[in-house]
């Protein structure tokens, strides 16, 4: 089997997720334990109708303002939302080098396919070289759909032409691989770059170091 396009999920993969900043921040904001924020962020469904695309930044940050009884500016906001993500450019935390992103690209199209929002994304683009240089993006707050729809790989695979058995997903999440391969792609599900590298020369899509 012969891949030509590489889907590569976001969070968890190329960049690294860590709550512990914006929940502590947020508590020092509302009083509340971080765990009372997460449960009220968990059972509020506004962050899937972002991830999807169906609110607006600043419909979003009302929704949470009032959530969470948090005064701050919306660019006070978007900094605390922004510090959950984690670059880690070459990998020193397991994940997604850019010596391997870069390989990957030598011989195929490389295209991110992500659940994610226009707040984080945007910071990415600002601070993560490395989410400049895919070949195309299929985004939830773009095409309306959140991983594992199987809407989003539909258009995935509309978007970059690519046929569902040249294609193959790297993403953290089971269900979101089980996802893909039932739009009849291969996945893999991200464990670190070491075991990647070794499941993708196993697929011929690296060659082993000599």
């Amino acid at each position: 089997m012969k891949f030509q396009t590489i889907f590569l999920d976001i969070g968890r993969v190329l960049v690294g997720l860590d709550y512990e900043p914006a929940l502590t921040t947020l508590s020092d904001l509302n009083g509340l334990s971080p765990n009372q924020i997460t449960d009220r962020l968990n059972n509020h469904s506004g962050i899937l109708d972002y991830e999807k695309g169906w609110l607006t930044t600043e419909e979003f940050f009302q929704q949470i303002k009032d959530l969470l009884a948090i005064d701050v500016s919306l660019e006070a906001f978007e900094k605390i939302w922004e510090s959950s993500l984690v670059v880690d450019e070459e990998g020193s935390m397991g994940l997604l080098s850019s010596g391997l992103f870069q390989q990957l690209r030598e011989h195929h199209r490389v295209i991110a396919l992500s659940n994610t929002n226009e707040m984080q994304f945007g910071y990415l683009l600002r601070v993560h070289p490395l989410i400049r240089e895919f070949d195309d993006y299929v985004l939830s707050y773009q095409v309306g759909h959140l991983k594992p729809d199987p809407e989003i790989y539909r258009i995935a695979l509309q978007k970059s032409g690519a046929s569902p058995e040249g294609s193959l997903l790297v993403d953290d999440l089971v269900k979101n691989i089980q996802g893909a391969e039932r739009a009849g792609m291969k996945g893999l599900v991200f464990r670190g770059e070491s075991k990647l590298r070794e499941e993708l020369e196993e697929l011929g899509i690296l060659t082993a170091d000599p």
